[in-house]
């Protein structure tokens, strides 16, 4: 049967809240499109959408399903707000639809096609065993997703851990103790600039005493394509991946180059502070990007160091609308100096946990995508009919 026939429409007249007008806290919560079930509060309870049984909300350009059983506002954004009929468990319809292979169509309305979508409707007795089922299936595969999403959790702490243990320099505190000759190896661009507590042979310095600092130049939309004709060009942080960006766009008219080892940073728009390390010979960067060509330390330690201090990179940024980080401000972007062989052993044993790290969240993510797959293959199970044979 479609959809359309086994659902009402709530009206939502005069009845919506702007994203802009969201509270932190408040005494209604407001459902939106978005991926949070609650997407912020309002005081205002006129704005309270009044229903008599659980309702189903369909972000119409997200696609995104939310059942909800609790008092609300709806969020302003491209929502519709629909009740089952009689006939349908509205917990059952909510699964149901989970399993709707609603089309991709972009920033385009969406219910048209899920409205016209047919489900299959069980008869009323049969509605209880299925959602039974389906429940205790569903529970104990998100008890095993929170178990992964912690494990993710405790991986991205234990990265930043390191990195801090690294940059702090506790991970190479024995090796100092057998190469002391090495703590006075620094390079003489090292001075004084913060007064935070370093370990013995290390010092700081800034970013403009290390290197050059290189600025993007903008290339006219006309004078790139994403074909692979001609010379490789990032524009942004659209092109950067976790660690080396991303190839998408080539130019026939470069015009400002980055080399391999660059420690490449977004210092426009909203990825401002990220970075990556580029390990491709040769880029053309547009202007959203500066690179810092290292000339006295090792690439990689700049590049971990930069990872690790990244909060403080981006707290650089002005501006509301574009947010941006100055030229000076890089340059003057504090780091710590050890000597050259420290910096080795850092990255060494940096890289070696790093991989394992790495590893483990591989892993995560396939058993969570497995996870997924699962669920869409129980609810197809479902819509098929098949889920009760053995009941």
């Amino acid at each position: 049967m479609p959809v359309k026939d086994v659902i009402r429409l709530i009206p939502l007249t005069r009845k919506k809240i702007k994203r802009s007008q969201y509270l932190e806290k408040g005494s209604l919560p407001v459902v939106d499109q978005g991926k949070k079930l609650i997407g912020g509060y309002t005081n205002n309870e006129a704005l309270k959408i009044t229903h008599s049984k659980p309702v189903i909300v369909f972000g119409d350009h997200t696609r995104k399903i939310k059942f909800i059983d609790f008092d609300f506002a709806a969020g302003a954004d491209g929502i519709k707000v629909f009740e089952p009929l009689a006939l349908f468990d509205p917990k059952l319809l909510f699964f149901f639809l989970q399993g709707v292979n609603v089309p991709n169509k972009g920033y385009s309305r969406h219910f048209q096609f899920l409205a016209n979508s047919t489900i299959p409707v069980p008869p009323v007795n049969e509605q209880q065993r299925i959602l039974n089922k389906l429940e205790f299936f569903f529970s104990c595969l998100d008890a095993g997703m929170t178990s992964i999403n912690k494990v993710q959790s405790q991986l991205n702490y234990y990265r930043h851990a390191l990195l801090k243990h690294a940059m702090e320099g506790t991970l190479t505190e024995e090796w100092r103790h057998s190469h002391a000759e090495a703590r006075n190896q620094l390079n003489d661009s090292a001075t004084e600039v913060l007064k935070r507590k370093l370990p013995t042979g290390w010092m700081w310095t800034k970013i403009g005493s290390i290197g050059q600092l290189i600025s993007g130049q903008h290339i006219l939309s006309k004078d790139y394509s994403f074909k692979s004709d001609g010379t490789q060009y990032l524009t942004g942080p659209s092109d950067f991946g976790k660690t080396n960006p991303i190839i998408t766009k080539w130019t026939l008219h470069p015009k400002i180059f980055a080399r391999k080892d660059d420690i490449l940073i977004t210092v426009k728009g909203s990825g401002v502070g990220k970075v990556n390390l580029l390990n491709l010979e040769s880029v053309a960067i547009g202007r959203q990007i500066m690179a810092i060509r290292s000339q006295t330390i090792e690439p990689r330690f700049l590049f971990l160091y930069l990872q690790y201090a990244n909060n403080e990179l981006r707290k650089l940024s002005r501006g509301s609308t574009i947010p941006g980080i100055r030229r000076e401000e890089i340059l003057n972007f504090p780091i710590p100096v050890c000597s050259n062989d420290e910096q080795k052993t850092i990255i060494q044993k940096v890289e070696f946990h790093l991989s394992i790290i790495e590893n483990q969240e591989k892993i995560a993510s396939l058993i969570l995508a497995e996870a997924n797959n699962l669920r869409r293959s129980i609810l197809s199970t479902a819509l098929s009919g098949e889920l009760t044979v053995n009941q």
